[in-house]
């Protein structure tokens, strides 16, 4: 997320805080030194396996090809 979008840093940090997506801001009018910060970092978790069972549920006889 470019540094000078001010007004939505907080509205999307809360989510990303929320949700555990990390979130990384970054100066793009200096592409030498475009001078990253960690706002907020990612949060490893499991996923909810009832959503991945209806999704999979949903592809029908696509999933069988994945797995």
């Amino acid at each position: 997320m470019p540094k000078d979008a001010e007004r939505d840093i907080g509205r999307l940090e809360s989510l990303c805080s929320r949700f555990g997506i990390g979130l990384i801001l970054f100066d793009r009018s200096n592409s030498k030194s475009p001078d990253f910060e960690i706002r907020t970092r990612a949060i490893k978790s499991e996923p909810d396996y009832f959503y991945v069972n209806d999704y999979l549920r949903k592809l029908g006889e696509e999933s069988k090809k994945l797995f």
